[in-house]
């Protein structure tokens, strides 16, 4: 329990170690926004800020969180003075702020003369951060994206500027939710007022934050929308609220529709699903339990190396990992020797468990 009235979640992830990290907000007296880390058996992790618990500063407010390759926690929302303005926010493993990022571990930015929101990021495999929402500017908003370098300064080469409104209908547009295809395009999901009707939309960005409305050999049943822009119609009052791309290269959207679950898949996507898969499985001792403590090392096709340590049952997560890279795996423990492995991977991984080599046994203790 935390606080003295509601909390809700916001966002939920998985650490490559098996910690879980969540976002979200409580009352107590005022609104207060805050990030909770778990241990894997469902205990705080007085690691992370002493108690587990960490309040974000006042008048900031977090709506989504994505997890660095580092351990650094990443989440985006927006910041209340005399107006909301966007925020990325930026937390080292132990649950401070990262000083590294934009000087002092918070970025905020005006995009407009009036409010904007972010609600949702994703990281690139080149560690920088794009965020989605919204910005009012004057009585209208429009759907933004936003991408920052990984040192928490705008990205010049996205848009010029780092940011980019696109005004998908003439009314009320808010984006939700984005997702990094394998060739670095950004789709992007939310919801614009058509007409009276609020609906569905999905749009999909080149690199450089323009809208993408190419094609597959000049093919136009291959264009992804109309100048890279989808509105399915799915029924009166829609709204998508989250984004999944398939592994056959689909497009999920979920949401809502005149108060019901709703679902849409989308045909049209180019080119191979996901630019990242994760890698998860488990480290065991002799006896087949869980080893905590083993050092697994991931080493990718450029050389740069992950590190990761196994929970208290074993477990180790490495997620980010690009697709169609070939990867080494390997297991370092002071008690067992386990067998390199040698990956090529092309979709998630989750259950890649190391046992102990044949002839391994303990060492004496000292």
């Amino acid at each position: 329990t935390v606080g003295t009235e509601v909390f809700s979640v916001y966002a939920l992830k998985i650490q490559s170690d098996g910690k879980i990290v969540i976002v979200g907000e409580y009352t107590d007296p005022t609104q207060k926004f805050t990030i909770i880390r778990y241990n894997s058996d469902g205990t705080l992790d007085t690691t992370f800020n002493a108690d587990g618990i960490v309040t974000v500063p006042v008048n900031y407010n977090i709506r989504g969180l994505k997890i660095q390759n580092d351990g650094k926690l990443v989440a985006a929302g927006y910041f209340f003075s005399t107006l909301y303005d966007a925020a990325v926010l930026r937390f080292d493993q132990n649950g401070d702020l990262d000083t590294t990022f934009d000087n002092d571990g918070i970025f905020t930015t005006s995009l407009s003369s009036s409010t904007e929101f972010l609600r949702d990021l994703a990281i690139q495999t080149d560690g920088k951060i794009v965020a989605v929402g919204d910005l009012t500017s004057g009585t209208l908003s429009d759907s933004a994206v936003i991408r920052l370098n990984p040192n928490g300064t705008l990205d010049t080469s996205f848009d010029t500027d780092g940011k980019v409104t696109t005004a998908v209908s003439t009314n009320n547009d808010s984006a939700s939710s984005i997702a990094i295809q394998a060739d670095g395009k950004l789709v992007v999901t939310g919801f614009a007022t058509i007409g009276s009707n609020n609906e569905f939309f999905a749009a999909r960005y080149n690199e450089d934050g323009s809208l993408d409305s190419s094609s597959v050999a000049g093919n136009s049943s291959d264009l992804f929308g109309t100048g890279g822009i989808v509105t399915p119609a799915i029924g009166r009052n829609s709204f998508s609220f989250s984004i999944l791309l398939q592994d056959d290269g689909k497009i999920l959207l979920g949401g809502q529709a005149n108060g019901s679950f709703a679902v849409a898949r989308l045909l049209g996507y180019l080119g191979p699903t996901s630019a990242n898969v994760s890698i998860s499985g488990r480290v065991l001792s002799k006896s087949g339990n869980g080893l905590k403590n083993a050092v697994v090392t991931l080493t990718d096709s450029t050389g740069q190396k992950i590190v990761s340590r196994t929970g208290s049952f074993g477990f180790f997560r490495f997620d980010e990992v690009e697709s169609g890279q070939t990867v080494v795996i390997a297991i370092a423990s002071k008690r067992y020797q386990f067998e390199t492995r040698v990956l090529t991977v092309a979709e998630d991984i989750t259950d890649l468990d190391f046992s102990p080599m044949a002839g391994s046994s303990l060492r004496p203790r000292l």
